[in-house]
């Protein structure tokens, strides 16, 4: 009689929940586990399919020659892998089961506490390849490639100065808010800041962290260190473009230039008399402040007093 026909094999499913594939939600399967090749899909003649997860969680199956696509039922975001859904709702849920054994701090991803790890471990596996400088994390070794470009990416649309960094334009934008947002807790002064405002507290608390590694001598601020260092060093790098004359410190040389261009930003209310600085007006004031009324006479005063 005719030959039997061969026995066909049963048609491997491509739906992510059947049996026979692997499942997509075990953390340390690969990504690849989650999407059924077009080859399994080709060698049973089952169309690609494309998986939506509405708001009541029930599956609609639709054919689509491209990628499958699932929706985040909390915010509509799309993802391509189920692995991946499952990773974004521990946004939603706060889920943080992945714990650090040494300080017992907790993160929603496994890379996360890799990363987290080299806190404790040392290790620096991200170098420059200009300087060698190594890093912890990539993002720091992409911050630090900046200083070998110098470029200034960063522009602020107000007065147009550039950053390096967007940390640096964020703070920068502050000082054309006015916005003052940390304030002290002991004298109410408001702060531009937070490191401004750690630094002003230490006017409070005494404390005085920076020491002259030459006459011991200690301050509050590191800025005010740097700029008593050049004193035993004698280094005054700003000069003045005009008349060559040098400077310690950067503020020194802004005043000297007042000389050149005639400003005098600081006015007397009284008199009206202008001075390049502000101390100039201080001691001025003085001379108004000592001013008798009208119609005063020292010798009628000392007769009242007798």
């Amino acid at each position: 009689g005719a030959a039997a026909a061969p026995r066909s094999e049963p048609a491997r499913s491509c739906d992510p929940q059947s049996p026979l594939h692997p499942d997509p939600d075990e953390e340390d399967s690969d990504p690849s586990d989650t999407e059924v090749s077009d080859n399994d899909c080709n060698e049973t003649g089952v169309a690609e399919l494309d998986v939506i997860i509405d708001e009541a969680g029930e599956k609609d199956r639709r054919s689509d020659s491209n990628e499958k696509h699932i929706s985040c039922p909390e915010c509509g975001k799309i993802f391509k892998k189920k692995l991946d859904l499952k990773r974004h709702m521990k946004n939603h849920t706060g889920e943080r089961k992945h714990g650090c054994d040494v300080c017992g701090k907790r993160y929603k991803q496994q890379w996360h506490l890799t990363a987290h790890m080299r806190v404790h471990t040392g290790e620096k596996p991200f170098n420059c390849s200009l300087c060698e400088k190594s890093f912890k994390q990539k993002g720091e070794l992409n911050m630090h490639m900046v200083v070998h470009t110098r470029e200034r990416l960063f522009g602020c649309d107000t007065c147009g100065e550039r950053f390096l960094r967007r940390a640096n334009l964020k703070i920068h934008m502050i000082t054309h808010s006015g916005e003052r947002p940390f304030g002290c807790s002991f004298c109410g002064k408001r702060f531009k800041r937070g490191d401004y405002l750690k630094g002003h507290m230490r006017l409070h608390t005494g404390e005085k962290p920076f020491s002259c590694d030459v006459c011991g001598n200690t301050f509050t601020l590191k800025r005010n260190l740097k700029m008593h260092m050049k004193l035993h060093t004698g280094e005054r790098p700003f000069s003045c473009d005009v008349c060559g004359k040098t400077f310690k410190i950067k503020r020194n040389l802004k005043l000297h230039m007042r000389v050149h261009t005639g400003e005098k930003p600081f006015g007397c209310d009284i008199c009206g008399k202008r001075f390049y600085k502000r101390v100039s007006l201080t001691g001025h004031m003085k001379v108004h402040a000592e001013e008798k009324p009208l119609g005063w006479d020292a010798c009628e005063e000392k007769d009242q007093s007798d």
